[in-house]
């Protein structure tokens, strides 16, 4: 079964973009989908209720400081 209220929470440092790779679960993984979704300074969450299989996630600038946490419920 999946998650009823999967997020990912960052506490961004300064702004900055991130982007959201998703892919199909077949070998090899396909891309499925690219998004990419401007982030504030301060608390940010981002739903991934609409994301299954596998999902990836890269800053577009490095933030040694930013804090992030995947949140699975």
């Amino acid at each position: 079964t999946g998650y009823k209220e999967p997020q990912i929470e960052i506490q961004a440092s300064k702004p900055n973009k991130i982007v959201i790779n998703h892919y199909d679960i077949g070998l090899p993984p396909e891309p499925i989908d690219k998004t990419t979704i401007n982030l504030e300074e301060g608390r940010n969450i981002i739903d991934l209720a609409g994301y299954w299989g596998i999902v990836s996630f890269k800053l577009e600038n490095s933030d040694p400081n930013a804090k992030i946490h995947i949140v699975l419920k």
